[in-house]
C-alpha cells in the first residue's frame, strides 16, 4: 500500500515538472492548443489553423516531456 502511494506521489510530480518544463520553453503570450502524435502533423494542423486565421502564424510544437512520440501544439492569438 505504501508502494503504491508513493508511485502516485512520483508520477504526479513528474508530470508537474513535465507539464512546468514545457509551458517554460514556450515564452509568455503561447497557450497550448492540442497534443499530437508525430511532428508532421502537429506542424501540419498548426498551419492548417493558422491558414483558416484560427490563430496566428505564430505557433510552436514541443515534445511533450510526460511522454516520448506525443508532441503539443502552442499557439499565439
Amino acid at each position: 500500500m505504501h508502494r503504491r502511494i508513493a508511485a502516485l506521489a512520483v508520477t504526479a510530480g513528474a508530470m508537474l515538472l513535465g507539464t512546468a518544463s514545457t509551458a517554460s520553453a514556450t515564452g509568455p503570450g503561447f497557450f497550448l492548443r492540442s497534443h499530437h502524435g508525430s511532428l508532421a502533423e502537429c506542424q501540419a494542423v498548426g498551419n492548417a489553423g493558422a491558414d483558416n486565421a484560427l490563430w496566428s502564424r505564430v505557433f510552436i510544437c514541443n515534445p511533450f516531456a510526460g511522454k516520448a512520440g506525443v508532441y503539443e501544439l502552442w499557439v499565439r492569438y
